[in-house]
């Protein structure tokens, strides 16, 4: 049975943690008139936010946005070499350095693939470029592309990038590019074995370099998914190695990073057969995916295994941890989607995903995010980090048409503030401490932010008995004409709806749990 969080103790403690942290919160989702849009990487200063992501006009193009600290955007800037050449990828990491700058990398098509480094100055709206490749015979037409990049405490900066042969697929090798803050090449290792697959990610421990990478078993009609984290020396030369089981199935590992105790926090999914019932004898049998955090120590020796997304698996290869980082208070938040399991018409959701967890295993909480007024619903979440104030900043896209308008760019970049607790709607957290006692009569009441609304309404639905899909809404405006309708939401979840487009006036949200009704929440929408 989950704890019933009431209503009235919600609005006390959602007024008290605001009025302590003072942390503003925000959802944007925006195209800007592409055809499609999306954020990889983010980053905070003190007066800023900075996006870096890609939008597609019949091409791939590259962007940098500044917002202010309210979300509004300030200044775009498009991503192109000193030649012109377009940057159609960039990665999902945006590292600060001691210079006020930043470094992400990103990809570009001249005769061959190339792989470009840019390092953008938010004081002149500048940016450095630098293109490398790995110039060998076997790898004439480039390399595949490289979804992260890394800084290490001695001013490093590592890549591992799929490196494409003439039969792309599982025979692509791996190189690991080494670099300099100013772009200069240390060195470039390659890894070559017949099995590796994209998906690798390198941090640098002391000397040595951890790289993790998912690797097909080498079996002809089974292949096993594994996840192989190697130690590296500097020469290249391999020290110690760790394997999954060949009985577990895994996606790429996303992210790594290094923890206090020495040891390794891997963001990846795991595998694994769900039965559905067909019939009254018989049943189906499909294979999903579940997004995964695992711990190795420093011996490469795995310590635990924690599953995120509470009973959400998926079909979807896309579902997977996308990023780490670690928190003001020696924590870690995570971030990923996983998808919900329909449960009627329309109900198949890829959801944003973000938890605080530590080194230990435990998890503090986790947030679910969802869009309502989208058809498709694949919503996604691909970088975090800290903002002054003590909250978050994350970057995704939000997929799916609005409402069914397929003139409404279907793939929106999409840019989060959450609070402390991982909160779009403060006081999601629940009670926090308090001394007053708790009257025995409170009921249970959705909270909904901001009120007075303008763009976007967020509603955040408290836990019930059960964590069924069993939420029903309906909005309607003062002369009681429906504007929205959704079922089959879930408790203990956040969804968003844009109200960009209803006229000022009194809404009211009305919901039934189980087939209970709850009283109507009043909301203003103001412009």
């Amino acid at each position: 049975m989950r704890q019933i969080f009431k209503y009235s103790l919600f609005i006390t403690f959602s007024v008290l943690c605001s009025a302590l942290a003072a942390q503003h919160t925000f959802s944007k989702r925006f195209a800007e008139g592409h055809q499609n849009m999306w954020i990889n990487a983010v980053a905070s200063t003190d007066s800023a936010y900075y996006a870096a992501g890609v939008y597609i006009d019949g091409s791939f193009n590259s962007f940098i946005y500044c917002f202010d600290l309210q979300g509004n955007i300030i200044r775009r800037k498009n991503l192109r070499t000193p030649d012109s050449l377009s940057i159609d990828q960039t990665t999902r990491d945006f590292l600060p350095t001691n210079r006020g700058s930043f470094i992400l990398g990103g990809r570009v098509f001249t005769n061959k693939t190339e792989g470009v480094l840019m390092e953008y100055f938010p004081a002149e709206d500048s940016i450095k470029t630098h293109l490398f490749y790995f110039d060998l015979p076997e790898y004439a037409d480039g390399f595949g592309g490289f979804a992260r990049i890394k800084a290490t405490t001695d001013n490093q900066i590592l890549i591992v990038a799929t490196m494409e042969t003439a039969t792309p697929g599982p025979d692509s090798d791996i190189a690991l590019f080494q670099f300099d803050l100013d772009f200069n090449g240390i060195d470039t290792l390659l890894f070559v074995h017949p099995w590796d697959q994209t998906g690798g990610i390198a941090i640098k421990n002391d000397e040595n370099i951890i790289m993790a990478n998912l690797t097909f078993g080498q079996w002809e009609y089974n292949y096993p998914r594994q996840i192989r984290v190697r130690d590296f020396a500097s020469d290249g030369n391999l020290v110690n190695e760790y394997i999954t089981p060949l009985d577990e199935q895994w996606s790429e590992p996303r992210d790594i990073i290094q923890t206090t105790d020495g040891g390794y926090l891997i963001g990846s999914a795991e595998g694994y057969f769900l039965n559905f019932p067909q019939g009254p004898t018989d049943s189906i049998s499909i294979f999903v995916y579940r997004p995964h955090l695992m711990k190795l120590n420093a011996a490469l020796e795995r310590e635990w295994i924690m599953p995120l997304g509470y009973d959400l698996p998926s079909g979807g290869a896309y579902i997977n941890i996308n990023d780490i980082a670690p928190t003001n208070d020696g924590h870690y938040v995570v971030i990923g989607e996983a998808e919900k399991i329909p449960v009627g018409p329309d109900t198949s959701r890829t959801l944003g995903l973000i938890a605080k967890v530590s080194e230990t295993g435990e998890k503090f909480w986790e947030r679910e995010l969802y869009w309502m007024d989208t058809i498709m619903h694949r919503h996604f979440l691909f970088d975090i980090t800290n903002t002054t104030d003590g909250g978050y900043i994350l970057g995704g896209q939000a997929n799916g048409f609005v409402n069914g308008d397929i003139t409404v760019a279907g793939q929106q970049a999409w840019l989060l503030k959450l609070d402390e607790y991982g909160c779009l709607v403060p006081g999601c957290q629940g009670p926090v401490s308090t001394d007053a006692a708790v009257p025995p009569d409170l009921i249970w009441e959705p909270l909904l932010y901001p009120n007075p609304a303008s763009n976007l309404l967020s509603v955040y639905f408290p836990p019930w008995e059960s964590y069924d899909d069993n939420i029903e809404v309906e909005i309607v405006d003062s002369n009681g004409r429906r504007l929205h309708y959704a079922k089959h939401l879930r408790p203990e979840a956040t969804y968003l709806l844009d109200v960009s487009t209803w006229a000022s006036g009194v809404y009211y949200l009305k919901c039934a749990v189980d087939g209970k009704v709850i009283l109507p929440k009043q909301f203003l929408v103001q412009k």
